[in-house]
């Protein structure tokens, strides 16, 4: 399914002013992004420009705030010990950090400003986080920023802040920080970033991201149709039950992928009474809109060419209605739909149709009416 982070930054917009940002108290350690008894934030909301090393002069200054502290499993590689982002939008930095962990006091009051105060015409956001071994290790700073090329290079420290003899709670802390770069007018735009990560056991590492992050369709899983033609092609289908009409089949679709998202099935053929799997993804490097997962049709090839297995009540005289709503998918994310290949068990979309005559063997194409975005399996008895 569609992910819900944009409905939360609609939802913050007002409280933050007009940003787009969106978060809850779940797994951040206190309200004011810090561990309880640990520092606070009050040192790092006017920013730091000592963060920059950058013998070329492509970087004007960097600006760092702390961004989050949290308990619960970052969900980064396990082998790994932190994680980096960019982001060039607002909307970008909601898909690539930990949204949901920063507390809406965070938002409204440090988070929020910082961002919204970000010019995306000539500055970058980097996001940085790791893990340290208790509550103390509460902060990660971010220093010696540079532009090589086209990569943007820091590095990146989780800290202790506590006192010598104060006590840490024995929990493991993932705290996180955000740079915004300022990039000189003739430097060259950076498209990934490469940040040196020393954690709270005093482990380093380099961690890597790129500014692009679409999805490439040679690598997506799953198939967009069965090799060859279909060795099955049923009779035309006709409904014995009165007063219905069929739906009607979608008449030129982009198999697999178009200049927005990407469909695939999880298998070319499947036994009745089987399921089947057909997943959308965003494939794009920017957010995207669709309708509703509903908006689907769904069709055997037979001897009348492709038909929709579905009908519907007709004495009104108008088809079954779809409500209009808009859903956005931010890169790599999408819609999900597993279908129960039987006829009793098909889930058909829409209250008001139904399949008829039963499902046949044959070749069944999977069309997605926002840009007819298509895939086909085989149906076998």
């Amino acid at each position: 399914m569609n992910t819900p982070t944009r409905r939360r930054l609609l939802r913050y917009g007002a409280l933050a002013g007009g940003l787009s940002l969106a978060g809850c108290l779940d797994g951040e350690m206190g309200d004011d992004g810090g561990s309880p008894g640990g520092s606070s934030d009050d040192d790092d909301d006017d920013g730091n420009d000592d963060g920059t090393d950058d013998p070329n002069g492509t970087i004007e200054t960097v600006d760092t705030i702390q961004y989050t502290t949290r308990t619960d499993r970052p969900d980064w590689d396990a082998d790994t010990i932190g994680s980096c982002a960019l982001a060039d939008s607002e909307d970008r930095l909601a898909h690539v950090t930990p949204i949901h962990a920063v507390s809406e006091e965070r938002l409204e009051e440090t988070v929020g400003p910082f961002v919204r105060e970000t010019d995306f015409e000539t500055q970058l956001l980097l996001f940085v986080e790791s893990t340290g071994p208790n509550i103390c290790h509460d902060r990660l700073e971010i220093d010696d920023v540079s532009l090589e090329g086209e990569v943007l290079t820091a590095t990146a420290t989780v800290v202790d802040t506590s006192d010598p003899e104060e006590g840490c709670g024995e929990a493991e802390l993932s705290p996180s920080a955000l740079a915004r770069v300022t990039f000189a007018d003739d430097a060259e735009w950076p498209t990934q970033a490469a940040v040196t990560i020393t954690d709270g056991w005093g482990e380093t590492d380099t961690v890597e991201a790129s500014l692009d992050i679409s999805v490439d369709p040679d690598e997506l899983e799953g198939y967009v149709k069965p090799d060859g033609d279909p060795e099955v092609v049923p009779a035309a289908l006709e409904c014995p039950d009165e007063g219905v009409a069929r739906m009607s089949p979608v008449e030129d679709v982009s198999w697999g992928d178009d200049d927005r998202f990407s469909m695939r099935v999880d298998r070319r053929t499947v036994d009745r009474g089987e399921s089947v799997t057909i997943r959308m993804v965003n494939s794009t490097n920017e957010e995207q809109t669709t309708g509703n997962a509903q908006k689907f049709g769904f069709e055997v090839y037979t001897d009348a060419g492709w038909q929709d297995v579905r009908v519907y009540d007709d004495e009104n005289g108008y088809g079954p209605g779809y409500t209009d709503e808009g859903y956005m998918h931010q890169p790599g994310t999408g819609f999900d739909w597993t279908l129960e290949m039987a006829t009793d068990e098909f889930d058909t979309g829409h209250p008001r149709l139904e399949v008829c005559p039963d499902l046949p063997a044959g070749r069944y194409r999977f069309a997605y009416w926002n840009g007819d975005l298509a895939v086909a399996f085989d149906l076998r008895d």
